[in-house]
């Protein structure tokens, strides 16, 4: 008798065990399917929403605008903040190598880096963000050429290439290479020397990195054909650029916030392009008015101008 009431005191606490895990099992099933059931009220057209999800309603949109906005004021905040030149040095080093690959990859010398163009590229860079302008060319007619004649270096041919908003070395090459006129630069085979800057400041009201690259060959070196030449080659107009290279670079660029935001309004777009798709599906009281005729088409369009004003807004990533 003993052992059997023992055996019955083991079998009863196994069968609590079972209930109890059976029970907490249907409990996380139902929060399960209740979390499902208000993912598909807010993402998927269905009957029981009017086939108009919760995130494409007027509410649904006011809120992912209040929480991009609050984003990119955070982000600006944060960035603002942060210390000055931090990892100059280290996204110098990156572009020196990279230079040098791409110059190696088209059988060209290595440049050498050389503190006096070093040095004037960071006053070029100190000077765009003192003065707030983002150009190869000062506000007062300073020139790219005066920076480097200031130190001292007497060139016979000489170039400039600017960017901002990269976080490293390897796409802002990547972009430099993707331009006639900056990749002329790069792989420049008039110079022998660089000079290459990395400063921090505040551009456009937005903490940014403004990279600095002079190229150039002293007076004496090999197959130079004097200073009108070199001003030539280096001050042309950015306007070779292809509409899929500009987008390249701008999606380098991209802060996270940025990212966040275009994750953001694209999930919104796909929403709004699904529910036009199932649009016939509406109730018959709405099928012929000029909502159902217009249904979403709207929202769409302002849904697509609020990622590229977002591009324009915050995006900071560029070449000159």
């Amino acid at each position: 008798m003993l052992y059997v009431g023992a055996y019955g005191m083991i079998i009863f606490g196994m069968v609590r065990k079972i209930k109890k895990a059976t029970k907490n099992q249907t409990k996380t099933r139902r929060i399960n399917r209740s979390a499902a059931s208000k993912i598909k009220l807010m993402l998927v057209p269905h009957a029981l929403n009017n086939y108009q999800p919760h995130l494409i309603r007027n509410y649904g949109i006011v809120i992912v605008v209040i929480f991009v906005v609050a984003i990119q004021a955070f982000s600006m905040v944060l960035s603002n903040n942060q210390i000055l030149g931090e990892g100059s040095n280290a996204l110098i080093q990156q572009l020196f190598i990279n230079t040098n690959q791409q110059r190696e990859n088209n059988s060209l010398p290595a440049l050498k880096l050389d503190d006096k163009l070093s040095a004037a590229a960071e006053k070029k860079a100190k000077d765009m963000i003192a003065v707030g302008y983002w150009s190869h060319n000062a506000p007062d007619g300073t020139t790219p050429w005066k920076w480097i004649t200031n130190e001292d270096y007497k060139y016979a041919y000489a170039g400039e290439n600017l960017a901002r908003g990269f976080s490293n070395g390897t796409d802002i090459i990547h972009a430099w290479m993707n331009s006639e006129t900056h990749r002329a630069n790069v792989l420049g085979a008039e110079y022998s020397d660089i000079g290459l800057a990395a400063v921090n400041g505040i551009m456009d009201g937005k903490n940014t990195t403004v990279v600095v690259a002079m190229y150039a060959s002293p007076v004496g070196a090999p197959n130079t054909a004097g200073n009108d030449t070199a001003r030539t080659l280096a001050s042309q107009a950015e306007t070779d650029m292809s509409l899929w290279a500009r987008i390249q670079y701008a999606i380098q660029s991209m802060s996270p916030a940025l990212v966040i935001t275009f994750i953001l309004l694209g999930a919104v777009i796909i929403v709004l392009i699904v529910s036009y798709i199932y649009r016939k599906k509406l109730p018959k009281r709405v099928r012929y008015t000029i909502k159902y005729r217009m249904y979403g088409i709207y929202k769409i369009a302002i849904a697509v101008a609020g990622a590229f004003a977002s591009i324009l807004a915050y995006g900071s990533g560029g070449i000159i």
